[in-house]
């Protein structure tokens, strides 16, 4: 089972209108959201074969440049086990806020770093439900936190402030 399909009933109701799904790879929350993944050979150079599905993809390239996107385009931006890969994830988050209309969300599915005790090499950074709440852009105000599996965690959080 993948990880968006351990956690779309709980997700789905912050995943409603237009929205993005990031690092979808093969399944992505909502059948019409806009599926971006890079296939992990464009997102570690030292990976020499894409081995991930990415079927379900309507954009292949690296998934943090959002820039093709007005600000505030989005209803939503939906991501499953993508941030922890990212050198600099709270450019990340600023640049998923970005593009969220205000009072948007932000639906994030993380491994948690003290019960996720599988090695993973590819992980950069991974935190605990309190730790990763605590990074979110300040516009953010979580609606729903749960820790959800033996070793992840959700987090919906609306995007409050006023774009300008």
């Amino acid at each position: 089972m993948s990880e968006t399909a351990k956690i779309r009933d709980i997700a789905l109701p912050y995943c409603e209108g237009c929205g993005i799904d990031l690092g979808c790879g093969a399944e992505k929350i909502r059948r019409e959201a806009i599926g971006i993944d890079a296939g992990m050979d464009l997102i570690h150079a030292n990976i020499q074969k894409d081995w991930r599905d990415l079927s379900a993809v309507n954009i292949k390239q690296i998934v943090t440049d959002l820039s093709m996107f007005e600000t505030s385009s989005f209803d939503y931006v939906y991501t499953s086990h993508f941030l922890e890969h990212l050198d600099d994830p709270q450019l990340m988050l600023a640049e998923m806020c970005r593009v969220v209309r205000p009072y948007g969300y932000l639906v994030i599915y993380l491994p948690d770093r003290v019960l996720y005790t599988e090695p993973n090499p590819e992980h950069k950074t991974m935190w605990k439900m309190d730790e990763f709440i605590s990074i979110l852009p300040p516009e953010c105000l979580v609606q729903k936190a749960l820790p959800q599996t033996d070793y992840s965690f959700f987090v919906a959080a609306s995007v409050a402030k006023e774009k300008q």
